[in-house]
């Protein structure tokens, strides 16, 4: 049989252990991908609860698309897009077909690494990650470091039911000063 059609093995990970590293390694999306209707019910609270002035709302409504956030916890076994499979989105396009709330602005994020993962192919060949998917393949050095994840960096269709991309992982600057430690690395070559 050929090698290259046999799926690629994604590690397993235990509840406990999801557990542990999902309550520290929270997924972020950039504004553009959630919904609008969501993103103003947060600035308008988070402009509230902060104190900003008219014009420092205004900045940073305007700014939001491009801005990191963390959002409301969400089963971390779910694929993305498993709640609406018939709509097939890809979530990092069609960002504005999930019911993500956002609950916070990733400020202090600085990169740590990228990471090639592996991801089984959803329903419609769509690129939808778990959160398990993910933390199952962390490396061991980022475990104690990592507090944010982000996929979909350049997919690549494996062709053996599985896709690839590279995840990046983030340290928070303010929580984590041991990231310093962590040198960023170069983008991986997804061909080798």
């Amino acid at each position: 049989m050929n090698k290259s059609k046999i799926p690629r093995d994604i590690p397993e990970i235990s509840d406990q252990r999801l557990k542990e590293l999902s309550a520290r390694i929270r997924p972020v999306f950039f504004g553009s991908e959630i919904r609008k209707e969501k993103l103003k019910v947060f600035l308008k609270d988070y402009a509230t609860k902060r104190g900003l002035t008219t014009s420092q709302a205004i900045c940073l409504a305007m700014d939001i698309s491009r801005k990191q956030l963390y959002v409301e916890e969400f089963d971390p076994r779910r694929k993305v897009n498993d709640a609406d499979t018939r709509k097939q989105n890809l979530r990092f396009l069609e960002g504005s077909d999930l019911d993500l709330v956002p609950t916070d602005i990733a400020n202090s994020l600085a990169l740590l690494r990228y990471v090639r993962t592996y991801h089984l192919v959803s329903v419609g060949c769509s690129f939808a990650p778990s959160t398990a998917e993910v933390l199952a393949q962390i490396p061991k050095d980022l475990e104690t470091v990592a507090d944010a994840f982000r996929t979909g960096v350049a997919i690549i269709n494996a062709g053996d039911g599985t896709m690839s991309c590279l995840t990046e992982f983030y340290a928070d600057c303010i929580r984590s000063p041991d990231y310093m430690r962590m040198r960023p690395q170069p983008p991986i070559n997804l061909r080798t």
